[in-house]
């Protein structure tokens, strides 16, 4: 019978290669048939050169190579050769596949940014096989993203670092954060962060709910803020038969709304000044708001109503003339 000689009884490989078993076969009269066995895990598996993927495994060429190895190729394997009088086969050759998907670690799974400052996501990664790409994804509101990073190492170093850095942090880039590492034998992610962006847009109070103003007299309405940022806008928000209206300082028959007199003053109420209003501060994350005071401007009916009988008159230079009024008032103002 043919003898068959191997010239490793162990091997360890990396995953991903293309490794070759040995196999030399001394056969008279000449063998007429080589093949190779695989026994994993309790499985018997017989290799002949038909099969996708390998190499060899014929009369002229008996060793086994086996293309881009992967896990499952690890086991015992044997070489056989077959001639006239029987079947002769090697010692076993013990073959182990070495490499996984990525292992990926991330730092703390919660994350907290004040709102406009930078913020940076740490992950390592080892893998081995090497040439790993990283990325990570964000989930947001149900909306997944994608993003590339840049990663470190050095030469035969199996751990690399990913850093994913975002600037002036806005509510936007809150969400879970994810660290994903592919190699040749898969995709690994690590735990999920969770990126929290806090402060933002400023609070603001108002000290009443309900002002009522007699005609003709002035009244403020107090306005408190507090921003941890800096304020870059303040105006009030008038409402009133569905019309919304903006105020500030620069309107007439006003004063304060602004940044450092945030609080209104109403200067000679008429009615038109009637309604609901509400105090507005801006800064870099937003707009806060308070709660609507409303307002009604009563008595008017108690102050005289002055008219007169036209709105233009012409006269010649130097002659006299009349301008008649009528006045009507209630007895309180006569």
């Amino acid at each position: 019978i043919p003898s068959v000689y191997v010239d490793a009884t162990d091997r360890i490989v990396e995953y991903g290669l293309n490794v070759t078993l040995n196999c030399n076969v001394t056969s008279f009269p000449i063998h007429s048939y080589v093949y190779w066995q695989r026994i994993s895990n309790g499985t018997t598996t017989n290799i002949t050169s038909s099969q996708a993927g390998i190499h060899g495994v014929s009369n002229m060429l008996p060793s086994l190579t086996i293309l881009m190895i992967k896990s499952a190729d690890s086991g015992l394997y044997t070489c056989f050769a077959l001639n006239i009088v029987g079947t002769g086969y090697s010692d076993v050759v013990n073959l182990t596949v070495i490499g996984d998907i990525p292992h990926v670690a991330v730092g703390p799974t919660i994350r907290r940014v004040e709102y406009g400052c930078n913020v940076t996501l740490d992950s390592n990664v080892t893998s081995f096989p090497l040439h790993v790409s990283i990325y990570w994804q964000r989930i947001s509101n149900g909306t997944t993203t994608n993003i590339t990073t840049s990663s470190s190492t050095t030469p035969h170093d199996t751990s690399l670092h990913s850093a994913l850095t975002i600037l002036k942090a806005d509510f936007t880039d809150s969400g879970l954060y994810t660290c994903y590492a592919v190699n040749i034998v898969g995709t690994a992610k690590s735990d999920p962060v969770d990126l929290i962006v806090l402060g933002g847009i400023p609070t603001v109070e108002v000290t009443s709910g309900t002002v009522d103003i007699l005609y003709g007299h002035n009244h403020t309405m107090f306005c408190k803020i507090v921003s941890v940022y800096e304020l870059t806008t303040v105006y009030w928000q008038k409402m009133f038969n569905g019309t919304i209206e903006n105020i500030t300082s620069d309107n007439h028959g006003i004063a304060g709304a602004t940044i450092s007199r945030p609080s209104l003053t109403i200067v000679k109420a008429n009615p038109s000044h009637s309604g609901q209003y509400a105090c507005c501060a801006v800064n870099i994350a937003g707009t806060g708001q308070s709660n609507f005071i409303n307002v009604t401007v009563f008595g008017e009916e108690n102050y005289p109503i002055v008219d007169i009988d036209f709105n233009q008159l012409i006269v010649h230079y130097g002659d006299s003339f009349t301008i008649e009024s009528s006045v009507q008032t209630n007895s309180e103002f006569r």
